[in-house]
C-alpha cells in the first residue's frame, strides 16, 4: 500500500494538505486491521452450554454468531423450504471510534441476514466482483490459473492497494453448514471428479462449480453452478453486494530537499454475493428463489410448499406459509422483535454492541499498541456491550462482548515488513513512529469482537452464568512471533472448567485442537485428552494429497487452515487408563479408513 516518489520541494505546501486521512461519513480501516483468515468470526463452532438462542461460538477465536429459523415447512423430499435469520457479529461492521458510522443496518432484517446459501467475496466498489483476465466479468470461465480469480490492484492517485490488502478470496456458505473458501484443483491427480464439465474450482469437502452464462439479476458477467457431495445443484447467479468498510492506504512521497511525506486514500470496498435462484436434488426435485433487486419475495417447491416475504422500508415486515404470518419489527433499523403465529415474541436487543467502539482516537495520549517493530496498531478501547435476546418461553440470555487482541505465529518477517520509510517525513522528526508508518504487511494480530460471558435467566430457570477467556503464549524470535499456543478456559455456572489448547502457528497447526482438560469446581482434574495431527513432513507418506486444491488468497492470509492435516491420534486420560483413538489409514479422501481403539493403564 505504499509507493515511493519524487517531487518538486514547492509541493511540499500543497502536500501537506492532504498528508492526514480526509474525514468521511465511516470511518476506514487499515489492512492490518481487518479480521480476516482463519481469526475470522466462528470457527471450530461449538455451542457454549444450553443454546436456546442458536448461538454458534468458536472455541478458537471466541466470536459468536446466532442462527434462529422462524419457519421450516416439512416436504416430500429433503430440500429445505425455511426462512432463517442469522446475526454474525463482525468487528468490520462497528465503529472504529465514538461517533463513526457503523454497517449493521443493510441486510434484509437489519442487522440479522436472511440466511441463505450464496458465493462470496470482497472487492473494491469501483470494479466489482471481477478477475484478473482479458474478460475481467468472465468471472468463472475465463482463469486459467488459481491467482486468476483474484482481482487487480487498484491504484488511487498515488496511493496503491495490491489485491491481497482487500480481497480474502471466494467463500461458499450453506445454512447450517457455515462458509468454507473455494479452491483451485490442479488437473489430475488423485481425487474423483463428477462426470460433465466443471471448472477447477473446488472446496475441501468436494464441492465442484461449473459457469452459468448470464446473471437474472441484470449485472454483467457469469454465475456459477455449485453441484453438492450429495448431488444437489445450486444456481448462484442472483448479484447483490452490502457495503464494508473502507480500507485505508498511504503513499509516501520523496522531494529534492530530502523530507519525505505523506498521502492518503481510503478504497471503497463491497461484499459482493451471489446468491441461490434454484436448488435441485438428484432425483429432479426444486425448490425455487424469487428475487427483486435485493430483496427476496418467494420461495416455491416442486412439492408445493411455499413462503412469501413483504417488505417495508428495505425490510422484511412479514413472512407468510399458508395461514401462518410471522411478523417482524425494528427499531432504529436494527430488528427489535419476531411475533409468530400464536402471538408470542423474540425480543432483541443490539443496539449496544452495534454502536460500540473499536479504538481510542488517534487524538488520545496514547493511542498505539506497539509492542513490536512493523505491527503498530490502535489501541482498543476495551469498552464492553451486551446483546440481550428473550425467548418466547421468557428466558433472556445476555452475551457480553467486547474486543480481544489475538495472536497468530510463525510469520517470518512478519515483524521486519512495514511502511516505515527509513528518513523523515512531514514533521522533521527523523525516524518518526506513527500509525500510517508502521502498518504491518504480515499482520501477526487481529482483533474478534468475541464473547466473554453469557448469562441465562427465566421462569423457572435460576441465572446462570459462563464465562470465556483467551491467552496467547508465544516467543519472539528471531524477531517475529513463534512457538505459539492459545489456552481457552470455558468456566460452566457449576464452577467446573474445560481448559483447551489451540495451535496458532499459521503455517503448522493453526486452530488444531491440541488437548483439553476437563476440571471440577475445585480445580481438579477429571479428564484430559491430547491430540496428534499429520504433519508436513509425513505428507509423502499419506494417500491423499498436500490439499484439495490451491487456496485462492494470499498464504500468510490464510494460513495452513486448506491443507490437509488430520487428526491421526487421540489419547484420553480417565482415572489412570488411557483410551486411545489411533487412524491406520487415511483414503484419498482424508476419511479414516483402518482405525485403533484401545485402553491401557495410564504410565
Amino acid at each position: 500500500m505504499l509507493q515511493l516518489r519524487m517531487a518538486s520541494a514547492m509541493l511540499v505546501g500543497m502536500a501537506l494538505l492532504v498528508a492526514m486521512p480526509t474525514a468521511s461519513a465511516i470511518d476506514s480501516i487499515s489492512y492490518g486491521e481487518q479480521v480476516i483468515g482463519p481469526q475470522k468470526h466462528a470457527i471450530n463452532v461449538r455451542a457454549l452450554g444450553p443454546d436456546a438462542f442458536g448461538e454458534e461460538i468458536s472455541a478458537y477465536t471466541g466470536g459468536i454468531s446466532f442462527s434462529q429459523t422462524d419457519v421450516a415447512l416439512p416436504g416430500n423430499n429433503a430440500l429445505e423450504v425455511a426462512v432463517r435469520r442469522r446475526l454474525i457479529v463482525d468487528g468490520n461492521k462497528s465503529p472504529s471510534k465514538p461517533n463513526d458510522e457503523n454497517l449493521w443496518r443493510g441486510y434484509m432484517f437489519g442487522e440479522w441476514e436472511l440466511d441463505l446459501p450464496y458465493l462470496t467475496g470482497m472487492y473494491s466498489e469501483t470494479a466489482g466482483w471481477v478477475v484478473n483476465t482479458t474478460t475481467p466479468n468472465a468471472r468463472c470461465s475465463s482463469p486459467a490459473t488459481f491467482n486468476q480469480f483474484r482481482p487487480k490492484d487498484v491504484s488511487i492517485g498515488d496511493v496503491y492497494f495490491t489485491s491481497y490488502n482487500f480481497w480474502n478470496g471466494i467463500s461458499l456458505n450453506v445454512p447450517g453448514s457455515g462458509e468454507q473458501g473455494l479452491l483451485h484443483r490442479p488437473a489430475g491427480g488423485p481425487l474423483p471428479m463428477p462426470t460433465g464439465s466443471w471448472t477447477p474450482l473446488t472446496t475441501r469437502s468436494q464441492w465442484h462449480f461449473s459457469c452459468l452464462s448470464t446473471l437474472p439479476s441484470g449485472q454483467a458477467g457469469e454465475g456459477f453452478l455449485g453441484l453438492a457431495p450429495d448431488g444437489t445443484k445450486y444456481w448462484f447467479n442472483w448479484m447483490v453486494s452490502y457495503p464494508e468498510r473502507p480500507l485505508h492506504g498511504t503513499a509516501a512521497m520523496l522531494l529534492q530537499n530530502g523530507i519525505t511525506f505523506r498521502t492518503h486514500a481510503d478504497l471503497v470496498r463491497r461484499n459482493y454475493r451471489l446468491y441461490v435462484t434454484r436448488v435441485e436434488d438428484r432425483f429432479g426435485n426444486w425448490v425455487n428463489y424469487g428475487w427483486s433487486g435485493a430483496n427476496l419475495n418467494s420461495i416455491t417447491a416442486s412439492d408445493g410448499r411455499s413462503i412469501s416475504l413483504a417488505y417495508a422500508n428495505g425490510r422484511i415486515a412479514s413472512v407468510t406459509a399458508g395461514s401462518q404470518v410471522f411478523q417482524y419489527a425494528y427499531a432504529d433499523g436494527l430488528l427489535s422483535s419476531v411475533t409468530l403465529p400464536d402471538s408470542s415474541s423474540w425480543t432483541f436487543s443490539t443496539s449496544a454492541m452495534v454502536n460500540l467502539a473499536r479504538f481510542v482516537p488517534l487524538s488520545d495520549a496514547n493511542p498505539f499498541d506497539h509492542p513490536m517493530s512493523c505491527q503498530l496498531m490502535r489501541r482498543l478501547k476495551g469498552d464492553e456491550a451486551d446483546i440481550v435476546l428473550t425467548h418466547p418461553a421468557g428466558i433472556q440470555g445476555t452475551f457480553r462482548l467486547g474486543y480481544k487482541r489475538l495472536m497468530r505465529t510463525n510469520l517470518d518477517g512478519s515483524t521486519m515488513e512495514c511502511d516505515y520509510i527509513n528518513g523523515v517525513e512531514t514533521n522533521g522528526v527523523a525516524s518518526p513512529t506513527t500509525f500510517w508508518s508502521h502498518m504491518p504487511r504480515i499482520p501477526n494480530r487481529s482483533d474478534v469482537l468475541a464473547l466473554k460471558t453469557k448469562t441465562m435467566v427465566g421462569p423457572g430457570v435460576p441465572s446462570q452464568a459462563w464465562t470465556y477467556q483467551h491467552v496467547d503464549a508465544y516467543a519472539v524470535t528471531p524477531g517475529w512471533p513463534v512457538a505459539g499456543t492459545r489456552t481457552v478456559t470455558t468456566t460452566d455456572p457449576d464452577g467446573s472448567s474445560t481448559i483447551e489448547v489451540y495451535g496458532t502457528d499459521a503455517l503448522a497447526n493453526e486452530a488444531q485442537l491440541l488437548s483439553q482438560e476437563a476440571r471440577d469446581g475445585q480445580n481438579v482434574l477429571l479428564r484430559r485428552v491430547d491430540n496428534t495431527y499429520v504433519q508436513t513432513s509425513e505428507m509423502a507418506s499419506m494417500p491423499f494429497p498436500d490439499w484439495m486444491g490451491q487456496p485462492l488468497a494470499y498464504e500468510f492470509i490464510r494460513g495452513r487452515s486448506d491443507y490437509n492435516r488430520p487428526m491421526k491420534r487421540s489419547v484420553t486420560r480417565q482415572q489412570a487408563r488411557d483410551f486411545i483413538y489411533q487412524v491406520d489409514t487415511f483414503d484419498v479422501l482424508v476419511r479414516p479408513k483402518q482405525v485403533t481403539r484401545k485402553s491401557q493403564p495410564s504410565p
